[in-house]
């Protein structure tokens, strides 16, 4: 990513996370630089985003950070970025369970991409409460 991306990026979750859900959790955590960035543009815009780290392991994939700009959601956004992340992790890592951590009101909107909640209590994370979820990735036909 160009330095622009990389702002662009941190900015988009900086004010999703911190400023509009008053989430304080370290975002700046040394995932980023080996992870793969899904981003959603709108011309030069940055609007939605994801990270997928583990796919260099052999172990669970996982899809994080997902966010996309107040303004930009409930226009089908958020599920075009998903589906591509899907689309990709499927290709990189079939067969494979992929993982999410998501905030527990939008259990149901994952359920529809195929996740479900795995036996693990509500959590919270930076205050906000959460739930995990997977899926296990098709495999290579």
């Amino acid at each position: 990513m160009s330095g622009r991306e990389v702002h662009d990026l941190l900015k988009l979750r900086f004010d999703v996370f911190v400023l509009e859900q008053k989430s304080l959790y370290p975002e700046i955590d040394g995932l980023d630089p080996e992870a793969l960035h899904g981003l959603r543009r709108e011309g030069s815009e940055i609007v939605g985003a994801c990270r997928m780290t583990g796919l260099e392991d052999h172990g669970p994939v996982n899809l994080g950070r997902i966010a996309i700009r107040a303004d930009r959601r409930g226009g089908g956004a958020g599920r075009t970025l998903i589906r591509a992340a899907l689309a990709e992790a499927a290709t990189r890592a079939p067969g494979r369970r992929l993982e999410i951590e998501a905030q527990a009101h939008l259990q149901p909107y994952y359920e529809g991409f195929g996740f479900a909640r795995t036996p693990r209590a509500e959590f919270l994370d930076g205050g906000i409460p959460h739930v995990e979820m997977s899926l296990i990735l098709p495999s290579a036909a």
